[in-house]
C-alpha cells in the first residue's frame, strides 16, 4: 500500500532544476528530468542533453520576457558553464561520438531487450529518454552525419512512443509485464469492445498523414477534434465503468465479450437526464431516433453515444455545471455523428472513402465549449467579486436555464454568435463595434435580497399559521373561551372571516411575485424542468403527516392555552380603560381602546407564536431520533464491559455482516461445523488484527495493549477459541487458586467450566506449553519424559483424579518459573551462548518442579524414561535445545500470547485506556449488530472514487513550526505533548531506535492536526481494507488460516495478493485536487516550496494517490503573450511526479464561481466508478470503518420508496476535535447531535435530508449528468454542498443517512473560529434563502414536507433571529425603579464600555509592567476589584441592586459583548489600528470562562444528589474537561515543572 523508500525531505533544498522551470519554458521540463534521470550513467551525455534544454529555451524565449525565464536561463548557464569543464567523456573522444553511442547503448538495452519484461511505466519512462537523446543528437549533429542505425532506432521510437506514455490505472498499449488488473477478463471484454471498429467507417483527416484509429474514442476524436489527454482520460473511465458493470451482471469468472445488457444499463444511466430532457422539450431523442438502420450494431453504436458524452463532459471545463446546455452540445453532436456514419455508407457504396473537414485537436474546446465559456465569465465579472445584485448578473442557474425552453434551438449548430445567448451582457454586435444595449434579462428567477423571500417561498406555511392564529383568537374571545365554543353559530360565521384573509394573503403573495420577478416573467412564468416527480410513496407519507399532525396538535394545544387564552381578558380590560397621559415610548396615543398597549402586549405571544413550532420540533424530533436509534440498536455497544459480555458473539455478527455469503454455501449457522466456525473466526480475527495493528501505528494503544486485543489466526492444536487476552484477564491466576484450594477434581473442573474465558484460558495455556516444550526440545529420551508426564496429566483428568496425583501447592512456584521461561524466550539473542544457558537453566529447573514437587509419581516417569536407553547413553536432561525455532513469527507470537495468559491481571480489563480507542472499538463492535446490505465480493461491488478540494492548508507540519512559541510562549509539539500523553508515550516506544525521528515526530503532530496528511492516510485505508477483502474472499483454507500478511509466501499466495492489488485498483481512485500545487511548484516561497515537497511525498508514499491540479502557462498566441490553463492530473514517479494527462481549459475555471466548488469540478473528470465519495481535508477516516464500505455501497441497489434508487448516502460523522478544550467539546457534541440524531429524523421519517457537508457518497453517474456534486454561483452558493442536495432532489433523486458506519470531521476549537464558522452557515443560509432552489422545493413540496424542509433550513435561523429580538430586560430591573428614561438605557451600554477599557487597561498594563512591575501590577488588580466590590455594595444598598438585577443584567449583556465580538472580527483591520484587538481577544477569552462556569456551577450543586452522582462524574472526569485543567496549568506558567 506505501513505500517510504523514495521521499523528500521537506527541511532540505532537495527539489530537482527541472521542477523549477518557469510556465514560459516548461516544455524543456521533460529534457532537464531527462538529465537528471542519466547522470548517474553518463555525466556528459546529461550535460549535453541541459545544453539541448539551454538552446531549446533560448529559441522559445530569446528576449527572456517571461516571468522568470532571465533568473532561470542565468542559473541554467552557470551550470552548463561549470560541467562542460567538470564532465567528461567516456564512450569516445567526441560529444558527437559520445551521444550516439550513448543512444545505441540504451536502445540495446532497454528497448530491444527490455520491452517485454519491463513494466509500462518502466517503458514510458525509457521512451521519454530515447526521443529526448535523439532530439538533442539532432540538434548537436547534422542529420546527415547521424548514423543509419541510430536514425532506424529513432524511427522505431517514434512509431512506438505514444503507446508507452505515462498511465493512471491501466496501461491500454503496453506489451510484456502488464499489471495484473490488465489480465481480468472484464478489463480485457471491455477493451475489445471499445476496439471494435469494424462497422465505423475509416476517417481521416485532409491533409494530415494516416494514423491508426485504435478505438471508438480515437475515432470520435478524428470527426470532432477532442483533446488527446481527454480522449486518453475518458478511454480509461469507459473502460473501468463497463468491465465493473459488466462483471456485477454475470455468474462466471471468465469470458471474453461484454454481456448484452452492461452497455444498455449504462447507457440509460448516462442518458437519463437527456432523454428527460427531450421528453420535456417535446423532441425526439438521439437514443431514440427512428432514422437508424436496423441493421446497425446496436452495441457499438450505444458506446459511441457513451463515448460521445464522456468527451463532451470531459472537456467542458465549467460548463459542466451547466447539464442540460451539455444535454443540447450532445444533440447537435450525435445527429452530427449520424451524418458522418450514413454519408459513409452511401460514399462506401460508390467505393471511396468518406473524408472529414480538417479539424485541429482544440476544435471541440475552441469552437464549443470557448464561446459558451465566455459568456459565462464575462456575466460573472458583472458580480464584482460577490458586491453586485444577483438581480445584475447571470449566474450558472440562469444560463443553464435557457435551455428548458425550445428557443434553444435557435442557437443552430454551429451555434450563431449572434444569438440572445451570446449577446455580450449590455453591448451587442453592430459591425466591428460593440453598441451598448441593456442587459439580458434573469431566467425563470430573480434572487431579490429581501426578507420578503421567506413569505414568498413558504406561503401556504404562514398563511396556514396565520388562519389558524386568527381562528384560536376568535374561539377565545367567544365568552369564557373553552374549545367547543367553536360549535356556536356566532363563531363559525366570525370564523369564516379566515377566508377573507385567505384571499388578501394570497393577493400578497402574487403582488411579491411581480415585485421581485417583474410582471412580463410572472405573466408567462414557465413550466419548469425540474420539481417534477417530487412526490413520496404512501407509507413514507403516512410517516411525515403523522410526525406533523401530532406536533401540530401539541403546538396549537399549547398556543392556545398558555399563549392565547390568558391573554384575553387581560386585552378586554385594557380596552375599557381610559388613559389620558402617555410616555416617549408608548405609540398611538390618540388610537382608541387602547391600541398600541394592546399591540406591545400580544406582540411578542405573537412573535413567541410562529417561532414556537422550532421548539416543538426539536422535541419531536429527539424522541423520534431516539427511538429510531434503539430500533437501529444504536448505543447497545457503549462500554468495555458491555463489549466483554458480548465479545462472544462479535465474530459471528461479523461473519453475518461483513463477510459475503457464498453461493455453493448452504445458510446454516457458522458454529454448527467446526471448520467453518473456525474459517469465520480466522476471517475475523485477519480484519480484528488488521485494526488494532493500525491504532497501534497511530499510536492510540501501547505494544502491551496491542498484544492484548490481538486475536490468533492461525491453525494449531488449541481445541478452543484463542479469545484476545484483554478477555482472558485474570482468569488463571484464580484458575490456579482454584486448584489450591480445591479438594475433588468434579467440583474444580464445574467451577472452572462455569466460566468460558476461564475454561478457554486453561486448555489454551496447556496445549500452547505443551506445544512449545515439544517444539524445543531435540533429544529424543527427553521427549519421551515430555510424553509421560503429560500423558499421565490428561489420564488423570479423564479419571477424576488429578488432584489427588498432583501437588497444587507447587503451582505458583512453577507459574513464576513459567514467567521466567517465557521471558528469556521472548529476549533478543544477542549472545547465543548466554541465551543458551539461560534458557536451558530454567527449563531444567521446570522439569525438576514438575517431577519432584508437583507429581506424586514424577521419579518413577523419569525411571521408566531412563530404561530405554542404555547408560552410556544417557546424557544431561533437557541440554539439546532447538533454538532456531525461538527467533521465527509463529513462535515469538505463541510466547507473547502465553506469557500474557500466565500473568495479566485484572487491570488488563481497562484495555484500551485511550479514549479514543475505546470509542473506536466499541463503535465497531456495535456496528456489527446493526442493520446493513449484505457484503458482496469485492469483484461484485460498486466502484468509487474519494475526492478532496485541497488549496493553501497545512499538510505537514515542518520542524520549525513544532517549535515555533506563540504569545503564552508555547509550541504546538509541547501543547500536544499535554493534551495527548498517552499517545505521545506510545510513540516514543513506537519509535525507539529509529534514525528518523525528526520527520516521525513532524507527522505524530500533523496526524492529531487538521492536515492533508492526516485525510490521505485515513481514505487509503481504503485501499488497504478492498486488499485484504479480496484476500478473504478468494484465499483458500490454509492461506487464510497463515495469514494475509505471513512471511511465508507460496506461488498462489503472492498471486492472490496481486490480483488483490488489481481489484483494489479496479475498484477505488483518489483523487486529490491540489489547485495550486503547479505555483507551489514553482513558487520562491518558503512555505510554498514545502508544501509542494509533503504533496510529492505523499505521492510518493501512497502510489494509487492521484493529485489533480490547475497548470498556468505562458504562451504566445498571434504574437501576443497570454495565460493559458489546464486540468492535469499526475501521480507520484521516481522522486518526482510524472503527469498523466492535461486537458486544456477554456479560462481560469476559479474565477467564475465559488471557489471550492470549482475546484471540485475540476478534477471530478479524473475520478472515476460509479460512487464518488467527497471528503474535506479536515476529515479522517479508520480501517474498521473502511472494511463496511462495500456494504454501505449496496445501499444504491436498495430501492427504498417505490421505483427510486438512493441518489446520496449520508454517512455519519464523528467529531474528532472534541477533546481539545471545553469548548471544543461543547462543540462537538452539538455538531454529533446534528450528524447523528438531527440527519437520522431529516432522512426518516422526514425526508427532507440534503447534503450538508462531506463524507455523503453520490451516485456518480446521476450526478455528473446534472450539474456535478456542488453548485458554484458565485455568493448564492456559497453554502455549495447543500444546493448539491437540493439539486438532486429537485431532479428526482432523494437522499438517506447511514449509521452503521462513520467518518471522522474536525470541527473549530477556539471561540474566534468558532463564531467565524457560525457566522459562515448563518451567511450561506441567509443566500439560500434568496436561491431559487429554496423556492422551488417550498413550492413544490407537498405540505407537510415543506414544513419539514422549512424548520430544519432558513426556518431554524429566522426562528433564532426572532428569539434575539426580544429582549427589553433592562427597563425590569428592580434597580430601574420603573424609570423608563432612555438614560437608563444609555447607562446600560455606559456599564458595558467601561467593563471592555477595564479589559484593555488590565492588558496594557500587563504588556508593559508585566516582566518588571510585577507587585504593583497585582496590586493594581486587587485595587479593581475591590473597587468592583464596593460599587455593587453602594448599588445595592443605596439604589436597591437585587441578585435578580445582576442576574438579568447578565443575560443582557451576554448578547452585547458577543455583538462586540463578532464586530470586532468582522472589522480587524480597524480595530488593530485603534489598538483595541487585545481587547477583543480577552473578552472572547472571558467568554470562554463564563461559558465553563455556566456549564458547571449546575454538576457542583448536582454533586451533592446521590442518584445523579454517576452522571455528574462521567461529565466532570471527561477527556476534555481533565485536558482542558492541564492546558490552564500549561498557560498559567507550569510549563518549567515538566
Amino acid at each position: 500500500m506505501t513505500r517510504t523508500s523514495a521521499t523528500l525531505d521537506p527541511n532540505t533544498d532537495e527539489v530537482v532544476d527541472s521542477e523549477l522551470v518557469p510556465s514560459s519554458l516548461v516544455s524543456i521540463v521533460p529534457i532537464l528530468r531527462v538529465a537528471n534521470e542519466i547522470e548517474k550513467d553518463n555525466a556528459r551525455v546529461a550535460y549535453l542533453c541541459r545544453y539541448y534544454a539551454f538552446w531549446k529555451a533560448q529559441k522559445i524565449d530569446p528576449k527572456s520576457s517571461g516571468r522568470g525565464a532571465l533568473q532561470f536561463k542565468t542559473y541554467l548557464l552557470h551550470r552548463l558553464e561549470r560541467e562542460e569543464v567538470v564532465t567528461k567523456w567516456r564512450l569516445a573522444r567526441s560529444d558527437n561520438i559520445e551521444i550516439q553511442l550513448y543512444y545505441r547503448m540504451f536502445y540495446e538495452k532497454n528497448i530491444s531487450e527490455g520491452q517485454y519484461t519491463k513494466t509500462p511505466e518502466e517503458m514510458a519512462k525509457i521512451y521519454q529518454i530515447a526521443t529526448v537523446l535523439y532530439d538533442a543528437v539532432k540538434i548537436m549533429i547534422p542529420g546527415s552525419k547521424i548514423k543509419p542505425e541510430i536514425q532506424r532506432y529513432a524511427r522505431d521510437v517514434e512509431e512506438k512512443k505514444e503507446q508507452y506514455g505515462q498511465y493512471n490505472i491501466l496501461p491500454f498499449y503496453g506489451v510484456g509485464n502488464n499489471p495484473a488488473i490488465t489480465k481480468l477478463p472484464e478489463i480485457q471484454a471491455a477493451l475489445r469492445a471499445i476496439r471494435n471498429m469494424d462497422n465505423l467507417p475509416s476517417v481521416r483527416r485532409v491533409g494530415d498523414r494516416e494514423k491508426p484509429v485504435n478505438d471508438i474514442l480515437e475515432w470520435l476524436s478524428s470527426i470532432f477534434g477532442f483533446q488527446k489527454g481527454n480522449v486518453r482520460n475518458q478511454q480509461e473511465h469507459l473502460v473501468l465503468l463497463l468491465a465493473n458493470i459488466d462483471r456485477r451482471s454475470r455468474g462466471v469468472e471468465d469470458y471474453d465479450q461484454l454481456d448484452s445488457h452492461t452497455v444498455k444499463h449504462l447507457l440509460d444511466k448516462t442518458f437519463e437526464n437527456y432523454v428527460s430532457w427531450c421528453d420535456y422539450l417535446r423532441c425526439t431523442s438521439i437514443i431514440d431516433s427512428h432514422k437508424v438502420p436496423p441493421s446497425i450494431d446496436r452495441q457499438q453504436l450505444h458506446l459511441l453515444y457513451i463515448g460521445l458524452y464522456l468527451l463532451i463532459w470531459g472537456e467542458a471545463a465549467n460548463i459542466r455545471f451547466m447539464p442540460e446546455c451539455l444535454c443540447y452540445i450532445f444533440h447537435n453532436m450525435a445527429n452530427e455523428m449520424h451524418r458522418t456514419l450514413f454519408r459513409s455508407v452511401q460514399a462506401a457504396v460508390r467505393g471511396g472513402t468518406y473524408q472529414a473537414a480538417p479539424l485541429g485537436e482544440e476544435a471541440f474546446l475552441r469552437d464549443v465549449i470557448t464561446p459558451i465559456y465566455e459568456v459565462v465569465r464575462k456575466e460573472a465579472r458583472r458580480n464584482q467579486g460577490g458586491q453586485a445584485s444577483h438581480a445584475s448578473w447571470r449566474n450558472y442557474d440562469d444560463l443553464n436555464e435557457y435551455f428548458w425552453s425550445d428557443k434553444c434551438f435557435k442557437l443552430g449548430w454551429p451555434m450563431n454568435r449572434k444569438s440572445g445567448f451570446f449577446v455580450r451582457l449590455r453591448d451587442s454586435y453592430g459591425g466591428n463595434q460593440f453598441v451598448i444595449r441593456k442587459k439580458k434579462p434573469k431566467t425563470n428567477f430573480v434572487e431579490v435580497r429581501t426578507f420578503l423571500h421567506l413569505y414568498r417561498s413558504f406561503d401556504r406555511m404562514w398563511i396556514f399559521l396565520i388562519l389558524v392564529l386568527q381562528a384560536m383568537i376568535i374561539v377565545a374571545w367567544h365568552e369564557d373561551g373553552s374549545i367547543f365554543g367553536i360549535l356556536d353559530e356566532g363563531v363559525i360565521k366570525n370564523i369564516s372571516s379566515i377566508f377573507i384573509t385567505y384571499a388578501f394573503l394570497n393577493f400578497i403573495r402574487a403582488t411579491l411575485d411581480i415585485i421581485l420577478i417583474t410582471l412580463l416573467m410572472w405573466w408567462a412564468q414557465p413550466k419548469l424542468y425540474v420539481g417534477r416527480g417530487m412526490h413520496e410513496d404512501i407509507f413514507s407519507l403516512f410517516k411525515y403527516t403523522l410526525f406533523w399532525i401530532v406536533l401540530l396538535i401539541s403546538k396549537f394545544a399549547f398556543s392556545y392555552y398558555v399563549e392565547i387564552l390568558p391573554l384575553v381578558y387581560p386585552t378586554k380590560l385594557i380596552m375599557k380603560m381610559h388613559v389620558s397621559s402617555y410616555e416617549w415610548h408608548e405609540f398611538f396615543p390618540n388610537v382608541t381602546h387602547n391600541i398600541g398597549v394592546v399591540i406591545s402586549i400580544w406582540a411578542p405571544i405573537v412573535m413567541v407564536y410562529f417561532m414556537d413550532t422550532q421548539i416543538w420540533y426539536a422535541i419531536y424530533a429527539t424522541i423520534i431520533g431516539g427511538i429510531y436509534g434503539a430500533f437501529n440498536h444504536l448505543g447497545e455497544i457503549r462500554t468495555l464491559g458491555m463489549l466483554r459480555s458480548r465479545f462472544k458473539s462479535v465474530p459471528l455478527a461479523f461473519c453475518k455482516r461483513l463477510v459475503p455469503m457464498q453461493k455453493e454455501e448452504p445458510k446454516r449457522g457458522p458454529l454448527e461445523d467446526d471448520l467453518l466456525a473456525r474459517k469465520n473466526i480466522a476471517k475475523f480475527s485477519q480484519v480484528w488484527n488488521e485494526f488494532i495493528f493500525s491504532m497501534r501505528m497511530q499510536d492510540l494503544i501501547s505494544n502491551r495493549e496491542r498484544d492484548l486485543l490481538l486475536v490468533p489466526y492461525t491453525t494449531s492444536d488449541v481445541p478452543v477459541v484463542q479469545w484476545p487476552p484483554f478477555l482472558l484477564a485474570s482468569k488463571i491466576p484464580i484458575a490456579l487458586d482454584m486448584a489450591i484450594r480445591g479438594k475433588q477434581d468434579a467440583e474444580l473442573f464445574r467451577k472452572i467450566s462455569s466460566d468460558e474465558y476461564m475454561r478457554s484460558a486453561v486448555i489454551e495455556c496447556y496445549q500452547t506449553l505443551k506445544e512449545l516444550l515439544f517444539g524445543l526440545l531435540e533429544n529424543e529420551q527427553d521427549i519421551i519424559i515430555l510424553q509421560l508426564i503429560f500423558h499421565e496429566i490428561e489420564t488423570s483428568i479423564q479419571q477424576r483424579t488429578f488432584l489427588s496425583k498432583f501437588c497444587m501447592i507447587a503451582l505458583p512456584s512453577l507459574n513464576h518459573k513459567l514467567e521466567i521461561f517465557l521471558d528469556h524466550l521472548q529476549a533478543d539473542n544477542v549472545d547465543a551462548e548466554l541465551y543458551a544457558a539461560q534458557i536451558i537453566n530454567i527449563l531444567q529447573d521446570i522439569m525438576e518442579i514438575i517431577t519432584k514437587d508437583v507429581m506424586t509419581n514424577g521419579n518413577e516417569i523419569l525411571e521408566r524414561a531412563d530404561a530405554h536407553y542404555q547408560d552410556n547413553d544417557r546424557l544431561e536432561r533437557f541440554e539439546r535445545i532447538n533454538f532456531q525455532l525461538t527467533q521465527t513469527r509463529y513462535w515469538q507470537e505463541k510466547v507473547v500470547r502465553l506469557r500474557l495468559l500466565l500473568t495479566v491481571k485484572e487491570s488488563a480489563i481497562n484495555v484500551p485506556t485511550n479514549l479514543e480507542a475505546r470509542r473506536r472499538i466499541t463503535f465497531f463492535a456495535n456496528s456489527l449488530y446493526m442493520k446493513m446490505p449484505n457484503a458482496p465480493i469485492v469483484h461484485n461491488m460498486f466502484s468509487f472514487s474519494v475526492l478532496t478540494p485541497y488549496y493553501k492548508e497545512d499538510v505537514l507540519y515542518t520542524d520549525e513550526a513544532l517549535h515555533r512559541e506563540n504569545e503564552d510562549g508555547i509550541t504546538i509539539l509541547f501543547y500536544l505533548q499535554k493534551i495527548y500523553p498517552d499517545e505521545w508515550k506510545n510513540f516514543e516506544e513506537r519509535i525507539r531506535g529509529s534514525h528518523n525521528k525528526p520527520e516521525a515526530t513532524s507527522q505524530w503532530v500533523s496526524y492529531r492536526g487538521q492536515t492533508l496528511f492526516r485525510t490521505v492516510r485515513g481514505i487509503m485505508y481504503y485501499k488497504k481494507a478492498l486488499e485484504l477483502q479480496c484476500f478473504l474472499d478468494y484465499a483458500k483454507d490454509d492461506e487464510i488460516f497463515a495469514g494475509f500478511q505471513t512471511v511465508n509466501m507460496t506461488k498462489h499466495h503472492m498471486d492472490l495478493k496481486e490480483r488483490a492489488r488489481a481489484m483494489a485498483d479496479l475498484k477505488f481512485t483518489y483523487v486529490v485536487s491540489c489547485q495550486v500545487y503547479g505555483a507551489q511548484k514553482k513558487s520562491s516561497d518558503e512555505r510554498d516550496q514545502k508544501s509542494y515537497i509533503n504533496i510529492l511525498n505523499l505521492m510518493l508514499t501512497y502510489p494509487s494517490l492521484r493529485v489533480a491540479y490547475i497548470d498556468e502557462r505562458e504562451a504566445t498566441i498571434n504574437g501576443i503573450s497570454q495565460k493559458v490553463y489546464y486540468s492535469v492530473l499526475v501521480k507520484g514517479g521516481d522522486c518526482i511526479d510524472e503527469e498523466i494527462y492535461r486537458i486544456k481549459l477554456p479560462g481560469p475555471p476559479t474565477v467564475i464561481g465559488e471557489g471550492k466548488a470549482e475546484n471540485q469540478n475540476h478534477a471530478i473528470i479524473f475520478t472515476r466508478g460509479e460512487a464518488l465519495q467527497t471528503i474535506d481535508m479536515n476529515q479522517d477516516n479508520y480501517f474498521e470503518e473502511a472494511f463496511k464500505m462495500r456494504n454501505v455501497l449496496e445501499e444504491f441497489h436498495k430501492h427504498h420508496h417505490g421505483q427510486r434508487a438512493p441518489t446520496i448516502l449520508g454517512l455519519r460523522e464523528h467529531i474528532f476535535t472534541g477533546s481539545v478544550s471545553s469548548l471544543a467539546w461543547f462543540m462537538s457534541n452539538q455538531e454529533t447531535s446534528f450528524v447523528t440524531i438531527g440527519q437520522r429524523v431529516l432522512a426518516d421519517p422526514l425526508r427532507v435530508r440534503f447534503h450538508y457537508g462531506h463524507p455523503d457518497i453520490f451516485d456518480r453517474l446521476f450526478h455528473i449528468t446534472r450539474g456535478g456534486v456542488s453548485k458554484a454561483s458565485r455568493s448564492i452558493n456559497s453554502s455549495e454542498g447543500i444546493f448539491s442536495g437540493y439539486n438532486s432532489t429537485l431532479r428526482g433523486g432523494y437522499v438517506t443517512h447511514h449509521e452503521y458506519i462513520q467518518v471522522g470531521k474536525a470541527r473549530d476549537v477556539g471561540m474566534n473560529q468558532i463564531s467565524l464558522f457560525e457566522g459562515k452557515v448563518a451567511y450561506g443560509n441567509g443566500e439560500q434563502t434568496l436561491s431559487r432552489d429554496v423556492y422551488r422545493l417550498g413550492s413544490r413540496f407537498d405540505f407537510y414536507r415543506m414544513l419539514s424542509f422549512y424548520f430544519t433550513t432558513v426556518g431554524f435561523y429566522f426562528s433564532s433571529m426572532v428569539t434575539v429580538l426580544i429582549y427589553g430586560l433592562v427597563y425590569h430591573l428592580h434597580i430601574a425603579r420603573g424609570s423608563t428614561s432612555r438614560l437608563v438605557y444609555g447607562l446600560s451600554w455606559v456599564v458595558m464600555l467601561s467593563a471592555l477599557l477595564a479589559l484593555k487597561f488590565v492588558s496594557m498594563s500587563r504588556q508593559r509592567f508585566g516582566t518588571k512591575l510585577q507587585l504593583p501590577l497585582r496590586i493594581l488588580k486587587a485595587l479593581l476589584f475591590l473597587g468592583f466590590f464596593s460599587i455593587m455594595i453602594v448599588l445595592s444598598v443605596k439604589y436597591g441592586l437585587t441578585i435578580g438585577d445582576i442576574f438579568a443584567s447578565f443575560l443582557a449583556f451576554l448578547p452585547t459583548g458577543w455583538a462586540f465580538i463578532l464586530i470586532g472580527q468582522a472589522c480587524r483591520c480597524c480595530v488593530k489600528c485603534i489598538g483595541f484587538w487585545d481587547s477583543i481577544m480577552e473578552l472572547g477569552r472571558a467568554y470562554e470562562y463564563v461559558m465553563g462556569f455556566v456549564i458547571f456551577i449546575p454538576i457542583a450543586i448536582l454533586s451533592w444528589v446521590p442518584f445523579v452522582s454517576e452522571f455528574q462524574t462521567r461529565l466532570l472526569f471527561n477527556q476534555a474537561f481533565s485536558r482542558g485543567l492541564q492546558i490552564s496549568m500549561i498557560l498559567a506558567g507550569k510549563k518549567g515543572m515538566d
